[in-house]
C-alpha cells in the first residue's frame, strides 16, 4: 500500500475550498446588509408613491377649485381657505400613510441614521483592533517627560518676562 505524501499544492486547494468561520460570518453579514438595503429601498419607493399621489390629489383639488372660482361658484377667500384646509388635511393623511408603511415593515429594520451610526461604530471597532498600543510604563514615562518640558518652558518664559520687567521694556 502506497503512502500519501504531503503535497503543498493540494493543501492550498483544500485551504481555498474550506471557508473559515470569519468568511462565513462576513458573507452572512453581506446577505443581511443587502436584504436590509432592498427593504429600505422598497419602503422608500412606497413612500415616494404615496407622496406623488398626495401631490396629484392636491393638483386636482386646485384645478377643481380654480374651475369653481372661474364659474363664480366661490369667491377668492373661500378658494384659499378651502384649498389650504384640503392641503393640510391631505398632508396629515400622507403622514399617517407613511407611518403605516413603516409599521407594516420588518420591526428590526434600522432607520437610516441608526444604520449609518452602527456601520460607523463597526468601522471604529475594526480600527481599534488595528491600533498597537504602547505599554503602560512607556506611556507614563512619556507623560512625565512632557510635564517636565512644559515646566521648563514655563520657567524660561517667566524668566524672560521678569528680565523685561526689570529692564522696564514692557
Amino acid at each position: 500500500m502506497a503512502e500519501k505524501f504531503f503535497d503543498p499544492i493540494d493543501a492550498k486547494k483544500d485551504k481555498k475550498k474550506s471557508k473559515t468561520q470569519k468568511q462565513l460570518k462576513k458573507e452572512e453579514f453581506k446577505k443581511e446588509h443587502n436584504r436590509l438595503i432592498a427593504e429600505r429601498n422598497r419602503l422608500f419607493n412606497l413612500e415616494k408613491q404615496a407622496t406623488k399621489k398626495c401631490e396629484q390629489d392636491i393638483k386636482n383639488k386646485r384645478k377643481d377649485l380654480k374651475r369653481q372660482l372661474v364659474e363664480k361658484k366661490i369667491d377668492k377667500s373661500a378658494y384659499r381657505k378651502e384649498f389650504n384646509n384640503f392641503k393640510f388635511a391631505r398632508y396629515e393623511q400622507l403622514q399617517v400613510e407613511i407611518a403605516k408603511i413603516y409599521d407594516k415593515s420588518d420591526k428590526d429594520l434600522p432607520k437610516p441614521f441608526s444604520f449609518k451610526f452602527k456601520r460607523w461604530l463597526f468601522g471604529l471597532g475594526k480600527e481599534f483592533r488595528r491600533v498597537t498600543w504602547s505599554p503602560g510604563k512607556k506611556i507614563l514615562v512619556d507623560f512625565g517627560i512632557i510635564i517636565i518640558l512644559c515646566a521648563i518652558m514655563a520657567l524660561i518664559f517667566l524668566g524672560i518676562d521678569e528680565l523685561l520687567h526689570l529692564a522696564k521694556i514692557i
